[in-house]
């Protein structure tokens, strides 16, 4: 019985060595509200925010093709439904950045990775710009 009870204080231990390391980000534990407490900053937790006028001219030759000009994508088909589904633009910046730069593999679609066809500034202007069109 001692060493069962060795074992499982042993495993605990270990479990819980392990689990102090990990940060608990809102994007981990789905919280919304500890997504906009994050730091302070909000959705806008990614540095300074892009430009909307300059993102509208990326997004028509970017991401119109499969986004959509209503930015539903086809019911999310082509691509994020930035208009009905509420969740997506309530993410912040910093998780849609990577989005933009890493690319996405969705349910029935797959974002490429835009690191290679648009600069960091630029990625923020096409967000604000969806923020903006889109987040109302």
């Amino acid at each position: 019985m001692i060493r069962f009870s060795s074992i499982v204080l042993a495993s605990v231990l270990a479990l819980c060595v392990v689990g102090c390391g990990k940060k608990s980000t809102p994007e981990a534990t789905g919280s919304a509200k500890g997504a906009a407490a994050t730091a302070g900053k909000g959705l806008h937790d990614a540095g300074p925010v892009g430009d909307a006028a300059k993102g509208a001219a990326l997004y028509a030759s970017k991401c119109l093709a499969c986004h959509q000009k209503d930015g539903k994508a086809m019911g999310g088909m082509l691509g994020a439904n930035f208009v009905d589904d509420k969740a997506r633009l309530a993410k912040p910046d910093s998780v849609l950045l990577a989005s933009i730069r890493d690319g996405v593999k969705g349910k029935s679609a797959v974002m490429p990775p835009q690191k290679d066809a648009m600069s960091a500034q630029e990625m923020k202007d096409v967000l604000a710009y969806v923020r903006k069109t889109f987040g109302g």
